[in-house]
């Protein structure tokens, strides 16, 4: 075994020897009523004892262990080594480093969960952040108070300010909400939750709101809004598709708005490593047709992409889905499926938003005949991305998208998508590939240089291949791919990527830039 230096030795002792002081001098009560479900695991963790009581800002360093069950009450805790037990976190924040590893459960109360990809967890995590929950101090009292008597108000974001985007249709738009924390109906707990949104282009204001009635794992969502939505958001998340459409006038969605009533039935469940929500939604749709516009963008468009055409009509559909996310040491996989089952409400009207339909010629009759307002469709909706160690310190990844109509013709045109251009098959047009039978998978195979350049930090090459296409029922099933390679670094990537049928002749380079908020 190998023996740690003196000193080291010396400060281990007596950091435990502080905490087990602090354990025996401090005390611990609970007062109020919080969530009702969670009430109950607070109160039985006092009242069990034995636990490590961290009041003041602590760091269990790579190589140390901090033994457990752990209770951190309005302090931070970063872990870069070993937590042997449980933890509950209570109007506190909690940082596990790469290196960390937690045997036991992990239970966030009312602060900051923040767990890096690369951390261990044997136990199950409850991540509550906004639990009724806060912590004062009385001398050497602290007092867990539950927080549900009375009614909290929590902005969104910062000040209520919501993430912003920028499109073609929308130019900004920019979200202000809330949400209200209602007092308890026994183990039930509401919260209502309102929000609305400036269009800067369109010059106009939506938004929404919607009541959560939850009760331990399980909760019903009663919500209606007036929105704009796209059946493209997983061709690139929000943050890229605003920047590409800022800086390149390049907008990777299509768009159109919609008056929405639902009604969601959601449940939580924390198997092992998995963690699953099934779902059952049932939802009422009014669309209409928006216009693609030019708002200003850091160079200029010779042209604007119109936006796919839609029947405007009510839907009234059911969905039943699941998302699964299941993590083990540095594998990670993570499942979205949706089933859909539609059915329009009354006859529709085929509107363009523009003179130029987005379709191909053979395209418009069909989706015509099939669209008028008179078809039920089922649709299923399968998204995921995998990833693993491979081969020595190499990395393997794996990303899908999936969807196309079950035992219909075809599914309405709100619910087409597309492939081409960047997040799919770059050496494609914009959105040149349209239908609602889309297919598109993307795999990666990193592998770290040995060597770092500054300023970009650490290096790795990523052999990247992606296949894929879009069609409808008469159109053209043919599936296109790109090869190439991805250098990546600490702020972003650089990209080459070529059609292999047609090596060499179209080339594309990208770029991309990491950015967390």
């Amino acid at each position: 075994m190998r023996r740690a230096p003196a000193g080291r030795a010396v400060a281990l002792a007596l950091v435990g020897l502080a905490f087990a002081s602090a354990g025996h001098a401090q005390q611990v009560r609970f007062r109020g009523v919080g969530d009702p479900d969670l009430d109950a695991r607070v109160l039985r963790f006092v009242a069990e004892g034995g636990y490590t009581l961290i009041t003041a800002d602590t760091t269990v360093a790579l190589g140390d262990t901090l033994p457990g069950p752990v209770l951190v009450l309005r302090a931070r805790l970063s872990i870069a080594g070993t937590v042997a037990g449980d933890i509950m976190a209570v109007d506190a924040n909690v940082f596990v480093r790469p290196t960390g590893l937690v045997s036991g459960e992990v239970w966030n109360l009312g602060g900051g969960f923040y767990p890096s990809e690369l951390a261990r967890f044997e136990g199950d995590i409850e991540d509550h952040p906004l639990a009724p929950y806060r912590v004062d101090r009385q001398g050497s009292l602290f007092v867990i108070v539950g927080l549900a008597h009375e009614a909290e108000f929590v902005p969104d974001g910062l000040y209520g300010l919501g993430g912003p985007t920028y499109d073609r249709v929308d130019g900004l738009s920019v979200p202000l909400g809330a949400r209200w924390l209602l007092p308890p109906l026994g183990r039930v707990r509401p919260t209502l939750r309102g929000r609305v949104v400036y269009r800067s282009e369109r010059g106009a204001w939506d938004g929404g709101g919607f009541l959560e009635l939850t009760r331990g794992r399980t909760s019903l969502r009663l919500g209606g809004e007036r929105a704009t939505h796209t059946s493209d958001a997983w061709v690139r998340a929000d943050l890229f598709n605003s920047a590409s459409y800022l800086i390149a006038g390049r907008d990777m969605r299509d768009y159109y708005q919609a008056d929405r009533f639902y009604a969601r039935l959601e449940l939580r469940r924390s198997p092992g490593p998995w963690t699953l929500r099934p779902f059952v939604e049932a939802r009422r749709e009014d669309a209409g047709a928006l216009r693609a516009d030019d708002p200003w963008t850091l160079f200029d468009l010779d042209s604007v992409r119109p936006n796919r055409p839609i029947v405007e009509a009510v839907v009234n559909s059911v969905t039943l889905g699941a998302v699964a996310d299941w993590r083990d040491g540095s594998s990670a996989l993570d499942v979205d499926v949706q089933v859909e089952l539609g059915s329009p409400g009354e006859q529709g009207t085929f509107a363009c938003p523009v003179g130029d339909c987005p379709l191909a010629p053979g395209d418009l009759p069909e989706a015509l005949a099939l669209f008028a307002g008179e078809n039920t469709f089922a649709r299923i909706t399968v998204d995921g991305a995998w990833e693993s160690p491979a081969l020595d310190d190499h990395r393997l990844r794996l990303g899908w998208h999936l969807q196309g109509p079950i035992g219909s013709d075809g599914l309405p045109f709100r619910r087409w998508s597309h492939v081409g251009g960047p997040g799919t098959l770059p050496t494609l047009g914009d959105a040149q590939r349209q239908g609602d039978r889309v297919v598109f998978v993307r795999s990666g195979y990193g592998i770290p240089l040995p060597f770092a350049v500054p300023p970009l930090g650490a290096l790795e090459l990523e052999l990247v291949h992606m296949f894929g296409g879009a069609w409808s029922a008469a159109g053209d099933d043919r599936l296109d791919q790109n090869v190439g390679v991805r250098l990546h670094f600490a702020l972003g990537w650089v990209r080459v990527v070529t059609d292999p049928d047609d090596f060499g002749e179209d080339v594309v380079v990208d770029v991309g830039v990491r950015a967390s908020f």
